[in-house]
């Protein structure tokens, strides 16, 4: 992409008067609809105009202007559509202004405050997030001299289902560990980590995982309390559970530091009375699979163990996910396929 000069914060356009050609008033900007790009910066496709009481949507192709005074379109406008989010659209302000990001390079989340619009040859992109908070004094707000980050130093978490199927994660994929990664994804909200796992291989990548590793076979979905918690509050948690009945088979039981404790199966913990601890039925000796085990090396353990879930870990032995034995199957099966 070739990059000119012209940027623009986003926040100074929101709500900003759009006009035609004369300088008659349509509307007020309030949105900014953009594709995001494997690669490349996200395009700005349209426009999102509020004309009396209704959102309309305007072609980046009859954008004449766009500067931090006004949004000019180049052509006179009486066919109008209203606007209806249309699959992979992404609006800036709606789904990414505000929300938390993944900052890739310390693996943590961080907030975009604003968002950087520069022109290009062929239109305008996305190159740039502001994770600063700005500081107000009285009714002036003040903000720090710094640089604008650039856009494919983050993840986004896509607040709309449809634009999160074609979300694609920055060619950046982060260093540490997948200890502080599993952190990480545990502080966010349930929202962003419905977010995360929605498209899963792309949370795969953003970790660092290949497809046909451990780490690239894993799923999200599993119960792990502590070892001091009762088989009662267990059986709740599996009770709340919104996941697959395969992932629940089991249980897992974590020491103080948050490292895998123990296991048991659905079947001991309904066995158990429920006022015992799950240290005292859990088996600590767990059979586990490291993110970076081979296919092979996974469904070979689960068979020789008889094993219908294995957790994978991270070198301090916290659990980043889990394979169910009809991951481990479809995995065989595709891999089996691939080589006919």
């Amino acid at each position: 992409m070739n990059v000119a000069t012209a940027a623009l914060p986003l926040s100074t356009m929101l709500r900003h008067p759009v006009t035609d050609p004369n300088g008659h008033r349509i509307g007020t900007l309030s949105d900014v609809i953009v594709r995001l790009r494997e690669n490349n910066y996200p395009y700005v496709s349209g426009l999102v105009v509020a004309v009396g009481g209704t959102r309309v949507f305007v072609s980046v192709a009859d954008l004449a202007a766009l500067t931090p005074d006004r949004v000019e379109l180049g052509s006179s406008t009486g066919n109008l559509d209203e606007f209806t989010r249309r699959e992979g659209e992404v609006l800036l302000s709606a789904d990414v202004l505000g929300h938390r990001l993944i900052d890739l390079s310390r693996v943590a989340f961080v907030r975009a405050y604003d968002i950087q619009l520069t022109q290009v040859l062929d239109g305008w992109a996305v190159t740039g997030v502001d994770v600063h908070r700005w500081r107000w004094a009285g009714f002036r707000r003040r903000h720090a001299a710094h640089p604008v980050r650039d856009w494919h130093e983050f993840e986004p978490l896509i607040g709309h289902a449809e634009s999160a199927r074609v979300r694609q994660v920055s060619g950046r994929s982060p260093e540490p560990g997948s200890s502080q990664i599993a952190d990480t994804i545990e502080e966010a909200t349930e929202d962003e980590q419905d977010e995360l796992f929605n498209g899963r291989t792309d949370v795969h990548r953003l970790l660092g995982f290949h497809d046909l590793t451990a780490g690239g076979l894993m799923g999200n979905e599993f119960i792990a309390l502590p070892a001091t918690a009762t088989v009662a509050d267990a059986l709740a948690a599996v009770r709340d559970a919104d996941a697959r009945a395969q992932a629940l088979v089991v249980l897992y039981t974590l020491r103080p530091d948050g490292a895998l404790h123990g296991a048991l199966s659905l079947v001991e913990a309904i066995q158990a009375q429920p006022e015992q601890t799950l240290a005292d039925v859990a088996d600590d000796d767990v059979v586990v699979a490291s993110p970076t085990d081979s296919i092979i090396d996974v469904t070979s353990r689960m068979a020789d163990f008889n094993l219908l879930a294995m957790p994978v870990v991270s070198d301090d032995r916290h659990i980043v996910g889990v394979i169910t034995v009809a991951d481990a199957l479809e995995a065989a099966i595709q891999r089996e396929g691939q080589r006919s």
